[in-house]
């Protein structure tokens, strides 16, 4: 007899599955960003940005004032997430 839970990993169960769920939902953490260096994603987690979405709350300028980032490291960044949401 079963406790009702249920299994799911990264390909299992066909069509709920971690990789399909994360698809589906665009829920893509800011360490899949080939961009950041480890620095940069410690001052992002510490502004509660995890994952890619957290970055529609805020305009470029925004993200400059409250990151320190240079503009061309922002536009990288930007440039790399909407890749990624697209």
């Amino acid at each position: 007899k079963g406790v009702g839970l249920k299994i799911t990993s990264w390909k299992y169960p066909k069509g709920e599955s971690l990789g399909e769920l994360i698809e589906k939902k665009s829920l893509y953490p800011i360490t899949i960003l080939n961009y950041l260096t480890n620095k940069m994603k410690e001052k992002l987690f510490s502004l509660n940005i995890i994952m890619l979405k957290d970055f529609e709350k805020y305009n470029p300028k925004e993200l400059k004032s409250k990151t320190n980032f240079s503009e061309k490291e922002i536009e990288l960044l930007l440039k790399e997430v909407y890749e990624v949401l697209a």
